[in-house]
């Protein structure tokens, strides 16, 4: 049960709740993965990474049959979050231990694999905060298992291809590619903007190439929605490389190199398993930015989780006018899309929502300049964050109108996430 039954009064091991996220990460300690992997039943089918996180499969015959009482739980953010981050992930990671509490092993947190993007900025990383975060999260929160380092290399490997392919004297420029009109990007777990365009000399001309960060890129989204490595190879080969001289399309299939990616993803492609501080399930896999994706794990990563435990907790990014409505309207749908390389069983849906809400969040909205714009730190206004509620109000009906109600006091359920910074 990990350090469920040591949570006493906010504090765990007499650390107070003041200290550092890493403070905490390191007094506490990192528990090995093994005694999660025994109680869900996976052992025998985990690949270990260190001893602190192992991967599973993805193929989800190896699974026993989920339960036909499996439930989605969705969290959100009910105000448009600072650049810091509103607690969603703490949010749904405090759930997590809850129902642990309750019935451990009856619930399982799948969430998004923090970008580089934000793990080498300002932010710092994305795995959760205070008792809240993924034991390990100094790892997490970098380039964890390589997952995304894999996507950039298979971007990589591609461009690659195609300009041996341009450039061969042997075959002549087979698939006729024009090299002005390179449409894929290369992936990079990166906020690298001195390389988001560049020029590259061919012998056949120059080529105006870009870079785009891995939890943007097609590639990604194509891992991010796949549910099987079938529909991961037909992604694959179906994104635009470029196009020809004619102006026709060409695929990525055309190269004829489209098993060997896939074979390269067929290890990052399987879910990863690690555990929260206090000792629950969490599987991290994947996941694209919500401004330009759906702010959401893997698909595959929410089937398994369906596979392993009775609630599985989704986190979507942003808030209730973005990532809830992707979330609702996107993946959901990608999990229950018709397919003959799938079989959809019953059809899923979101049971529950748990929307956040924070004071700093609200003054945001409510237009209040910051003391400390680096740190998100603000002056007590009242009034600020009454005009900022306006903003609550609209994300509860966006969320009240999935569940069928103009009523917000129906749905979702509350959370307030209190910061040491919040001086009201």
């Amino acid at each position: 049960m990990g350090f469920l039954e040591q949570v006493v009064d906010g504090k765990i091991n007499n650390l107070e709740a003041k200290m550092s996220d890493t403070d905490i990460q390191m007094k506490i300690g990192s528990k090995p993965i093994q005694p999660i992997l025994d109680h869900l039943g996976v052992s025998d089918l985990a690949e270990p990474y260190t001893k602190l996180f192992a991967k599973i499969p993805s193929d989800l015959s190896a699974y026993s049959p989920a339960s036909s009482e499996s439930h989605f739980i969705g969290v959100t953010s009910l105000a448009h979050p600072t650049p810091l981050g509103s607690g969603k992930t703490s949010a749904s990671i405090g759930l997590l231990d809850a129902l642990s509490h309750q019935d451990y092993g009856s619930s399982v947190f799948a969430m998004r694999q923090p970008s580089g993007g934000v793990s080498w900025n300002r932010k710092g990383g994305a795995g959760g905060g205070g008792f809240a975060q993924v034991s390990g999260a100094m790892i997490v929160n970098k380039p964890f298992l390589g997952d995304f380092y894999a996507i950039d290399n298979i971007s990589h490997e591609i461009m690659a291809r195609a300009f041996a392919s341009m450039d061969s004297k042997k075959a002549g420029n087979p698939h006729n590619i024009d090299p002005a009109q390179i449409q894929m990007a290369l992936a990079m777990d990166s906020c690298a903007k001195f390389l988001a365009n560049f020029t590259v000399k061919s012998r056949l001309g120059e080529s105006e190439l870009k870079t785009q960060i891995t939890t943007a890129h097609e590639l990604l989204k194509v891992f991010s929605f796949a549910r099987n490595l079938d529909e991961l190879e037909e992604g694959i080969g179906n994104i635009t490389l470029a196009y020809s001289k004619d102006d026709d399309p060409v695929y990525v299939r055309e190269l004829e190199t489209i098993k060997a990616y896939v074979s390269a993803l067929a290890m990052p492609f399987m879910p990863c398993v690690a555990q929260t501080l206090l000792g629950s399930p969490v599987i991290i896999h994947g996941g694209l930015f919500g401004n330009v994706g759906t702010g959401c794990p893997t698909v595959i990563s929410q089937l398994v989780g369906e596979k392993l435990a009775k609630y599985v907790i989704v986190e979507a990014g942003f808030s209730a006018d973005l990532g809830f409505e992707k979330l609702a309207d996107i993946q959901m749908y990608m999990l229950n899309r018709p397919s003959e390389k799938f079989d959809i069983g019953k059809k899923r849906s979101l049971d529950a929502v748990v929307g956040v809400v924070n004071i700093r969040d609200l003054k945001r909205c409510g237009k209040v300049v910051p003391d400390d714009a680096d740190k998100q730190i603000y002056p007590v206004d009242p009034e600020g964050i009454e005009r900022g509620l306006v903003n609550l109000e609209r994300h509860l009906r966006n969320v009240a109108k999935y569940f069928g109600t103009d009523n917000p006091g129906e749905a979702p359920i509350g959370a307030s996430i209190t910061f040491a910074t919040d001086p009201d």
